[in-house]
């Protein structure tokens, strides 16, 4: 019985894990994708580090199943941005999660976007915590792939936390050509941006 499933699962989400994750994702300050990458507790490096880390401790408890790895590619940036920046391009950095599937080459693709902006796309000195868009979407992945760690199912299941989503859609771009490239069998696509900001967007719309 689908329904009966999907409330089983959903019967696992824990609202503690969530917030606890999104709290450490605002604790990174500002994910801009021209913060910092070396330090370990601010800026876009940090947090897909520990973004990462997570990933592997559910596929380590899970025996392995989880496959977890980064997409990695420099991105040539525009003239303005270039001009203020003083470089060419950026390095953005997607961290994967894939779930195989037992039976068929076809995948459900989910993402969210880790990277953070406040007013300005160039600023990296002030906080942008982007806890709503879109930790809360980040976060959902990780409670995803706890839940789903452990169990079967038919098709492969790919969560994605995407950078330079604020910048261009650069992350989510480029694993669609990679996709496409690799005649990828994708189903499907969710896009988790700011979950549960339904009523939000309705009075930004008025």
């Amino acid at each position: 019985n689908i329904a009966k499933n999907i409330e089983t699962l959903y019967s696992k989400v824990s609202h503690e894990r969530l917030e606890n994750d999104i709290n450490k994702l605002v604790s990174f300050q500002n994910r801009n994708n021209f913060s910092d990458t070396l330090s370990e507790t601010r800026g876009i490096g940090a947090a897909r580090r520990w973004l990462y880390s997570e990933f592997k401790k559910i596929s380590n408890e899970s025996g392995g199943r989880i496959k977890v790895y980064y997409t990695r590619y420099y991105q040539k940036l525009s003239k303005r941005y270039s001009e203020r920046l003083n470089m060419d391009s950026v390095e953005i950095v997607n961290v994967v999660a894939e779930i195989p599937g037992k039976k068929s080459d076809r995948t459900l693709l989910i993402n969210g976007h880790y990277d953070s902006r406040g007013s300005s796309g160039l600023d990296i000195i002030n906080d942008a915590p982007g806890a709503d868009d879109d930790g809360s979407g980040t976060v959902a992945l990780l409670e995803m792939a706890r839940i789903l760690a452990n169990k079967e199912f038919d098709n492969t299941i790919i969560l994605a936390a995407v950078a330079g989503e604020e910048h261009g859609l650069y992350g989510s771009t480029y694993l669609a050509k990679k996709a496409r490239a690799t005649r990828q069998n994708i189903e499907a696509v969710i896009a988790n941006d700011m979950i549960g900001n339904i009523k939000g967007v309705y009075y930004l719309c008025i």
